[in-house]
C-alpha cells in the first residue's frame, strides 16, 4: 500500500510539473544566418529600403510602411517631427551599416511574452516584449552623424507575406564621442566623491546610450537603474511633479531632471509645466530663473556638464507634443548679470507665483 501510494504521488508530481511547463510560453530568437533564408532575404530587402529613406530624410514614406498599430500611436506629423528633432540635435544620419538582424516568434496563451534576445551588450540577454503568437524581426544599424555615432533600430512584424514597420528608434551610441562605459565609470567616481547629483545624471546618461528601442528591457540599463536606486538625492524628479521655489518668488512645477545633448554640449535638462507657450519672453525669463536656481543650489553639475536646458511643456493635454526649449551654457550664466535677463515677475500684470 505504501509503495502504491508512493508511485501515485510521484506520478501526480510528474503530471503537475509537466502541466506547469506546458503553460510556459515557447519563444525563439534567431540571429543573422540562423534565420531561415527566405525570411532573411525579405527582412533585409525591406530594411534596406527603409534605411535608405531614413538617410534621405524621407520620413513620411517610412511612416507609410508602418503597421496600423504604429500609426495609432502617433500620426505622420508627430513621427516626422520626432526625427527632425533628432537631426537638429545630432545632425544628419549617414553611412548606416547593418550590425545584425534578429528574428523572434512565440507560442503562448497569454496576450504578450518576454523573449530573451541578445540585442545589446555581448554575452547578456536583453528581454524583448512582444504580443504573443506573432513573428517579429529587428534590424540594428550603426550610423554616423556630424559629431556622434548613432544606432538606428527598426522593428518589423510579419503580416501575411510581408514585413511591416512596427517602430523606428534613433538612439545615440556616443555623446561627446564617448561610449556608455565612460559615463558609467565617471558616475562611480562622482559617487565615491559624494557628488551624488552629477553621479545620478551620469548613470542616466549611460542608460541613454544603452537603449535598444521600443519594449526592450536591456540588461545593462537594468544594472544602471539598480545603481541609481541606491543613491538618495533631492531635486531629482522622474515623472512626479515637484514644486521648486526660486529666489524670485516663483513656484515651478518641475517633473523631470535628465541629461540632454545639444550640438556637442552635454546639458542638465529641467522639464517643467506651464499654462501657456505663447509668451516666449516670459518663458525665457523663467528659463534663466530656473537655471540660476539649479546652478546656485548644485554647482557640482559644472563638473560633468556644459550647461542647462530648460524645457517648458504645456499643462493642457491637447498640446502634449509641443514644448519650448532654452539652452543656457554655464559660461553664459557667469557673464550675464540677472538684470539683463530679468525676473519672471518683471512683466506688468503678472502674479508673483505665475506657475502655481
Amino acid at each position: 500500500m505504501k509503495r502504491y501510494f508512493l508511485y501515485t504521488f510521484l506520478l501526480s508530481a510528474l503530471v503537475l510539473v509537466s502541466a506547469c511547463k506546458s503553460k510556459e510560453p515557447k519563444t525563439t530568437c534567431l540571429y543573422g544566418n540562423e534565420i531561415p533564408e527566405s525570411e532573411l532575404d525579405l527582412i533585409f530587402q525591406t530594411s534596406e529600403q527603409l534605411i535608405s529613406l531614413v538617410t534621405k530624410g524621407e520620413l513620411a514614406k517610412v511612416y507609410e510602411a508602418g503597421t496600423e498599430e504604429m500609426k495609432s500611436r502617433q500620426n505622420r506629423d508627430q513621427f516626422v517631427h520626432a526625427f527632425d528633432l533628432f537631426v537638429q540635435t545630432f545632425g544628419d544620419v549617414e553611412y548606416p551599416r547593418l550590425e545584425e538582424p534578429y528574428f523572434m516568434e512565440s507560442q503562448a496563451k497569454d496576450e504578450s511574452v518576454w523573449i530573451p534576445c541578445n540585442l545589446g551588450e555581448p554575452g547578456v540577454n536583453d528581454l524583448y516584449g512582444m504580443p504573443a503568437n506573432r513573428q517579429f524581426a529587428v534590424t540594428v544599424y550603426r550610423a554616423h552623424t556630424e559629431m556622434e555615432e548613432v544606432r538606428v533600430i527598426m522593428q518589423f512584424e510579419k503580416r501575411e507575406d510581408q514585413w511591416l514597420l512596427r517602430s523606428l528608434s534613433l538612439n545615440p551610441m556616443t555623446l561627446k564621442k564617448r561610449l556608455y562605459t565612460h559615463y558609467a565609470d565617471k558616475a562611480n567616481e562622482y559617487r565615491e566623491q559624494n557628488k551624488l547629483h552629477v553621479a545620478v545624471l551620469y548613470y542616466k546618461t549611460s542608460m541613454l546610450l544603452s537603449e535598444m528601442g521600443l519594449n526592450v528591457v536591456e540588461a545593462v540599463v537594468t544594472t544602471l537603474q539598480d545603481q541609481i536606486n541606491q543613491v538618495k538625492v533631492d531635486y531629482m524628479p522622474s515623472g512626479e511633479t515637484q514644486i521648486w521655489a526660486t529666489d524670485s518668488g516663483y513656484n515651478y512645477k518641475v517633473y523631470n531632471l535628465d541629461p540632454a545633448y545639444d550640438n556637442g554640449n552635454l546639458l542638465v535638462q529641467i522639464s517643467y509645466l506651464t499654462q501657456s507657450l505663447k509668451d516666449h519672453d516670459k518663458l525665457k525669463r523663467e528659463a534663466w530663473d530656473l537655471a540660476r536656481f539649479l546652478d546656485k543650489k548644485f554647482p557640482e553639475y559644472r563638473l560633468g556638464f556644459d550647461g542647462i536646458r530648460v524645457t517648458a511643456a504645456p499643462e493642457a493635454r491637447s498640446e502634449l507634443w509641443t514644448a519650448y526649449h532654452t539652452v543656457i551654457n554655464f559660461s553664459e550664466l557667469d557673464k550675464t548679470p540677472e538684470k539683463e535677463t530679468g525676473s519672471p515677475r518683471d512683466k506688468p500684470g503678472e502674479e508673483k507665483t505665475g506657475n502655481q
